[in-house]
């Protein structure tokens, strides 16, 4: 995914992107980036999930480390795909590879949960908010 936009734009409320558009963008691009493996619908909500929560994760500053006992906490032992999906040098590359994309789902997060606080909203249920926003609730 490439923008005109950066993410200090987001913040500064230069540029409307909202975290939907961002996650629906990643689909189109996650999907691009797998077309060749015609993968099925399942296999491709996975595969997107997968990546959005790993780019999530190390957007709230989490490490690679806990990232990578979440999956194998989340996807079974037999699973042909679990060992190359915590494998720590692909999650490394992953990560350096996709700086841009994470520094951008920072940036909304952060814009996300400021406007919540300027509307009013504790930091309790900006919280909740945003987990409604993203899909899901971080657990450690």
């Amino acid at each position: 995914m490439e923008w005109n936009f950066t993410p200090f734009e987001v913040l500064a409320g230069k540029v409307c992107y909202t975290l939907q558009q961002y996650k629906a963008d990643l689909r189109e691009d996650v999907a691009e980036t797998l077309s060749a493996l015609n993968l099925d619908e399942i296999s491709m909500s996975f595969y997107n999930n997968f990546v959005f929560v790993f780019f999530y994760w190390m957007a709230t500053n989490q490490s690679i480390l806990s990232y990578k006992k979440l999956v194998e906490q989340n996807i079974p032992e037999d699973s042909p795909v679990r060992e190359a999906l915590t494998n720590m040098t692909f999650l490394e590359s992953m990560q350096q590879d996709n700086e841009n994309l994470i520094d951008m789902l920072r940036a909304l997060i952060a814009d996300f949960t400021v406007n919540r606080l300027k509307s009013g909203f504790d930091i309790e249920q900006a919280k909740k908010d945003l987990q409604l926003e993203i899909g899901f609730a971080r657990t450690l």
